[in-house]
């Protein structure tokens, strides 16, 4: 497989995003008084069991959530590796919105995915 041309990302991210904002998405992420984050996002393991997922799709599940999420911050730390922290933090902030908006438009579930 080919590599796709950075101006072709380029296009498609800003599209995706012009698209995006006309959706509503929320802004904030609202905190619940639930003490494990995977019961206050029922993913817990007994959760998604119940619900038909199997100890094997939970472990994938779990796996790819780590994978994915920690993957996508060192590439971005390293590529930051010269930028003021100040800076960087901002960069980092816009990143992952941008990040979010990307993953709830490729679902394409009018933004009911998104953190309540």
């Amino acid at each position: 497989m080919g590599t796709i041309n950075i101006r072709v990302i380029e296009r498609w991210l800003n599209k995706t995003i012009n698209d995006a904002e006309n959706l509503n998405i929320p802004t904030a992420v609202m905190k619940q008084e639930v003490r494990d984050p995977l019961f206050r996002y029922h993913i817990a393991r007994n959760n998604l069991s119940n619900l038909g997922v199997s100890n094997k799709e939970v472990d994938s599940i779990y796996r790819s959530l780590f994978a994915h999420s920690v993957g996508y911050f060192d590439m971005l730390r390293m590529n930051l590796v010269n930028v003021e922290s100040k800076q960087k933090t901002k960069i980092l902030k816009d990143l992952w919105k941008v990040y979010v908006i990307l993953l709830e438009y490729c679902c394409r579930t009018e933004y009911m995915f998104t953190i309540e």
